[in-house]
């Protein structure tokens, strides 16, 4: 995919809720300076809490997701 979209952004949906492979992502979709990649977790986020706690949750989800591409990102 990489080879044909060259530098152009590609929107990676199904990481969190839905099981994508953050570091299998980042390693097949990347630019060669680690960029060019939408992931996408909104469901996790979206669905982090029913509760009244939901802002604190979905905060953290989306820190936890962030901190999974953070790594996968620095090892390409």
């Amino acid at each position: 995919m990489r080879q044909i979209a060259g530098e152009l952004p590609i929107l990676v949906p199904g990481v969190g809720a839905q099981g994508g492979d953050v570091a299998a992502c980042v390693a097949a979709g990347a630019t060669g300076v680690g960029t060019g990649l939408m992931l996408s977790a909104s469901r996790s986020v979206l669905y982090a809490s029913g509760g009244d706690d939901f802002a604190e949750a979905a905060r953290a989800e989306a820190l936890r997701t962030i901190a999974a591409i953070t790594p996968a990102r620095a090892a390409r």
